[in-house]
């Protein structure tokens, strides 16, 4: 296993718990330690279950497993609710190692239009702290157990059950899969999407638009379940410079890749890797 200090896991919890009977809340608490030997891409493949993420450039992945804490919101202002909700569970924080709390989830663009049933489970915003989480970037590998002490914590028991956690995370062997085979498959017909495309293109001309995306929806029907790990080592094998996701809520599970990054900030600098767009000032 992975030199986890067990002695200053359970002091760390301790010293959230006192911390916590003072300020009347509860305490975000992170320990990390490097981890050289363990491969967030190989945990995911045993697991299938958490988070996948995987950026290029800069280099950086991530696999986190269980949930110690989680908000969800809707509407216009839903991102506000989250990151107010954020600050506040983080006005609270020790941390033993070098690395910080990191929550991950994701949110729908367009909050207004109902979502088809392929997105039950899936909230408006939705993001959460992994009990468990691998990270590599340029400075390595590390491991962290995020976890959130109040008053009435037991630090003894926490730090225990963190490690049996851990065990699991790192004993479950990959499992085999079939590749399955395509029963059916649905789409629009290849002429009507050239239609739209052309009608599309005639908006644009007469100035109707000023720009479109198009897109698809196409359905498969296989003979066995889809090994997400199988797919997943296969976007990453071929990533180039694509960004890489799999989130998984429940038995449902959103995975992708995609060439673009939206929006990132570093030291107060905003970058972007954005293929298409339009900036206002």
């Amino acid at each position: 296993m992975t030199a986890v200090d067990v002695n200053a896991l359970q002091r760390l919890f301790e010293q959230a718990r006192e911390q916590a009977e003072v300020a009347q809340r509860p305490v975000l608490t992170v320990y990390a330690c490097p981890a050289p030997g363990l491969d967030p891409l190989h945990l995911y493949a045993c697991h299938r279950q958490g988070f996948f993420w995987s950026a290029q450039p800069p280099g950086l992945t991530l696999f986190g497993l269980g949930c110690e804490w989680q908000t969800q919101a809707s509407g216009p202002q839903r991102m506000a609710q989250v990151q107010q909700q954020w600050t506040q569970l983080c006005g609270e924080t020790r941390i033993e190692g070098s690395q910080p709390a990191l929550l991950f989830g994701g949110l729908r663009f367009d909050e207004q239009r109902a979502p088809s049933p392929h997105w039950d489970g899936f909230a408006d915003a939705s993001f959460h702290l992994a009990h468990w989480l691998v990270s590599e970037d340029v400075g390595g590998r590390w491991l962290r157990c995020q976890r959130c002490i109040d008053a009435h914590s037991d630090p003894q028991a926490l730090a225990h059950d963190s490690l049996a956690v851990l065990q699991t995370l790192l004993d479950t062997p990959p499992a085999a899969s079939p590749c399955p085979g395509v029963i059916e498959r649905n789409a629009l017909p290849a002429l009507q999407w050239q239609a739209k495309v052309e009608s599309a293109l005639q908006a644009i001309d007469s100035g109707e638009l000023n720009k479109v995306v198009l897109a698809r929806h196409v359905e498969y029907q296989l003979d066995a379940p889809l090994d997400s790990a199988t797919v997943m080592r296969r976007l990453y094998d071929q990533r180039a410079r694509a960004h890489l996701f799999s989130v998984h809520r429940g038995a449902k599970c959103f995975m992708g890749a995609t060439p673009e990054r939206l929006l990132a900030c570093r030291d107060g600098h905003l970058l972007t890797h954005a293929l298409a767009g339009r900036r206002s000032g």
